[in-house]
């Protein structure tokens, strides 16, 4: 294999690894945004309200978009590192 070509994959093995650090990192957020939406749920059903926002109920929406958003972001990145190991694998058996 050409070593530009070489350099090139690595550096996109690079940035799917990338990608899955910022997947890790929105599913930290995730964790804390739901423990906060359980928390105003809480107080809502005690009749105490926990934060005192205007619109507390955007933040059950983001939560929600978050969770499917990182679902997705998931399943693109493993088609992302399963075309990049199948390309590799070509490449090294010299088969183009």
């Amino acid at each position: 294999m050409p070593k530009t070509l070489k350099k090139m994959f690595f550096a996109l093995e690079s940035d799917i690894a990338n990608m899955l650090l910022n997947i890790e990192t929105l599913q930290h957020i995730q964790v804390e945004l739901a423990k906060i939406c359980r928390e105003i749920e809480r107080g809502k059903f005690k009749g105490v309200l926990h934060v005192n926002l205007s619109n507390y109920s955007t933040l059950f929406v983001l939560d929600e978009l978050l969770f499917y958003t990182v679902n997705d972001l998931k399943e693109n990145y493993e088609a992302a590192k399963m075309r990049l190991e199948n390309i590799m694998a070509l490449l090294e058996g010299d088969v183009y």
